[in-house]
């Protein structure tokens, strides 16, 4: 079962706090009055966050990667709040901001302003990940960052009591705050995905009746910016901006994943020399990918950890693919089908399709027996198996055939299944300073 990754909310109401202009330091900034001690925690309107504007959104992001280089026990992360245009990071240590304040000037951000919290990005990062094996929490659904609350907004199955207020305070204290109105997520699964959004799941136009691709690897940009990869000829150069969707919660596809841009992908096929690609921007509708695989049938609800990358492929690699239609096809010996497994024979392969597009900068695998493609699997993770971690990120499924009719060969047959698939060293090429997101 998929775990759904908290997503930022926006804030609902202040906490007491320092207010800190940039380069003082708590002890030199005004108090607002404390209010009495609570028993319980409080309870709150569960309410998403407004979109930022392109120059916000820059703004978060290099803020949020300044801060990785930072202590989470020093600092909360960063907002921006509604109706200001003021980017503000959390300080919950008094110590020295002048060097983040540097760093952010490099990257062309000023004005920053540093608020007094009670708690580290430690300290909430702890709940997030802690609080479904938390005693007296089974009740709870989500755990999302309120950082300009300077807490974790829970959400719950069931309407909220006063026996379950007592216990997130007991356990929690103020860190933590339960939604008003209950929430109830369905399982995710290869079929209906959601943010944040695995390598192998369904995907289609928005409004499309049924899928037409698969989805490739979570990518975060130079800016460390949330992307997703598939295969650039899902949606070519021509239709710059595909919003893309899965169906996870309506049974049509109209949960936005994001839109498209990029494609290496023409009329008449590949364009330049990297392979066939297009990424897919999440950040408009608030989405992200995340750094894992579904695994196993069409419809599997299970998934596993992307922990590595080899981005160039070499003649006798055994290859694997994870494709909507197909599921997982492997390579060795035997799939989990008991399929022949697919081995590359040509790490720089082109060739001309049935419909005269040209295709270049691809690899050919093969396998001698057992199920071949259908349309569908394109975009689809190609990867390496890594034995008891995960799996390494390969590149991306390109097309193929084989199989006759049937898109079967024989175990005895003289032939074969052929995929094609696009080496993942040629993202890093076309989108410079980017990488596949992997699992810590």
């Amino acid at each position: 079962m998929k775990v759904t990754r908290p997503f930022l909310l926006l804030a609902v109401s202040a906490v007491a706090c320092v207010l800190v202009v940039s380069g003082l330091s708590p002890s030199e900034a005004s108090t607002t009055e404390a209010s009495p001690t609570p028993t319980m925690s409080e309870t709150v309107k569960d309410e998403p966050m407004d979109p930022l504007a392109p120059t916000e959104t820059a703004e978060m992001a290099a803020a949020q990667d300044v801060l990785r280089g930072e202590s989470p026990r020093d600092f909360a992360n960063a907002w921006i709040a509604e109706g200001s245009s003021t980017l503000t990071i959390g300080l919950a240590e008094e110590v020295d901001t002048s060097q983040v304040e540097a760093e952010l000037a490099e990257r062309g951000v000023e004005g920053v302003v540093f608020e007094a919290v009670a708690h580290g990005q430690d300290e909430l990062d702890f709940i997030v990940e802690n609080v479904y094996d938390t005693a007296g929490m089974d009740e709870i659904s989500s755990a999302t960052h309120d950082y300009e609350s300077n807490r974790i907004v829970l959400t719950s199955h069931v309407p909220v009591s006063e026996t379950m207020r007592v216990a997130v305070y007991e356990r929690f204290g103020e860190a933590a705050v339960l939604a008003e109105e209950p929430v109830t997520f369905d399982p995710a699964t290869r079929q209906a995905d959601t943010s944040p959004f695995y390598a192998g799941a369904w995907m289609g136009r928005y409004q499309a009746a049924g899928p037409n691709c698969t989805l490739g690897f979570s990518w975060l940009n130079a800016n460390n910016q949330p992307r997703l990869l598939t295969a650039g000829h899902c949606y070519r150069q021509s239709e710059n901006g595909v919003t893309v969707a899965t169906n996870y919660g309506t049974g049509s596809y109209t949960n936005k994943i994001g839109q498209t841009f990029g494609s290496t992908a023409d009329a008449n096929g590949s364009v330049g020399s990297d392979g066939d690609l297009v990424m897919i921007d999440t950040t408009d509708v608030g989405k992200s990918g995340g750094a894992r695989m579904w695994t196993q049938g069409p419809t599997s609800d299970t998934s596993t950890n992307v922990k590595s990358v080899d981005r160039w492929t070499s003649n006798g690699t055994a290859v694997c693919y994870s494709g909507m239609k197909r599921g997982v096809q492997c390579g060795q010996c035997c799939d989990d089908d008991g399929d022949g497994g697919y081995n590359v024979v040509d790490a720089n392969f082109s060739y001309e399709d049935s419909t005269g597009d040209r295709w270049y900068n691809l690899a050919k695998a093969t396998k001698g027996w057992g199920k071949c493609l259908i349309p569908g699997d394109s975009g689809s993770p190609v990867y390496i198996n890594t034995a008891g971690v995960g799996v390494a990120a390969h590149g991306i499924f390109h097309g193929g055939g084989g199989g006759g009719a049937d898109d079967y060969v024989g175990k005895f047959e003289p032939s074969n299944c052929t995929m094609f698939f696009t080496e993942i060293g040629q993202a890093y090429q076309h989108w410079d300073g980017g990488h596949v997101e992997i699992y810590p």
